[in-house]
């Protein structure tokens, strides 16, 4: 049970938290909405993520590396995911609407 547990912390509240941040503060920043299709891709792919990590994990479905459970197609799928956010991200910097970012 600990590594479903350090994956769902890690994965399940960590992850989530920290896309949901970014996504908040980027389109505020930017003043523009990110890309629906994109965020839709990105949020369902994780929670199937999440998932898939939360069915394999207790059935000993592990590669047995400590922090580093997950086989080696949800590493894949976790990859693809992040490539989306990044997709995301700089659609939302090319499209935004606020000339001059002010950062201190």
């Amino acid at each position: 049970l600990r590594p479903l547990h350090t994956n769902a912390v890690i994965f399940a509240f960590a992850g989530n938290a920290i896309f949901a941040g970014v996504y908040y503060s980027m389109q505020r920043l930017l003043k523009t909405r990110s890309i629906d299709l994109l965020s839709k891709i990105h949020f369902w792919g994780w929670q199937f993520i999440i998932v898939c990590a939360a069915l394999t994990l207790p059935f000993g479905i592990t590669t047995g590396k400590e922090y580093a459970e997950l086989e080696w197609p949800i590493d894949i799928l976790i990859t693809l995911v992040w490539v989306v956010f990044g997709a995301n991200m700089i659609a939302m910097v090319r499209r935004r609407r606020e000339p001059h970012l002010y950062v201190a």
